[in-house]
């Protein structure tokens, strides 16, 4: 059984088509804090194109994660992924909700 952290909180985000959570993400995220990229939210794990960087103003320690499933489903899997983001499975996105004793999900309104 793996221990929870005292700090540092989970970020999920989820659903997500467009940039409208990251600037407010990006304010509340922490050293370490985890931030892993579900469904539609997948894209944002992609290199640095058309939008920017996204990620350029991600503080150090920020674990980034993107869900392997999520990228095939989407044809990401092939493409070029942004260098802070790391690509898992469910046992890492469980593992992430371990080690994390509070979770924010962000999600399109």
């Amino acid at each position: 059984m793996s221990s929870v952290s005292d700090s540092g909180v989970l970020h999920v985000l989820s659903g997500q088509t467009g940039l409208q959570p990251l600037p407010a993400l990006l304010l509340a995220v922490s050293a370490g804090d985890s931030i892993v990229l579900l469904q539609d939210a997948a894209w944002l794990a992609l290199a640095p194109g058309v939008g920017g960087d996204i990620w350029a103003k991600l503080p150090d320690g920020i674990a980034v994660l993107v869900l392997l499933a999520d990228l095939e489903l989407r044809g990401f899997e092939r493409q070029a992924l942004h260098p802070c983001v790391r690509v898992g499975d469910d046992t890492d996105w469980v593992a992430a909700s371990e080690r994390h004793a509070r979770c924010i999900t962000w999600s399109p309104v």
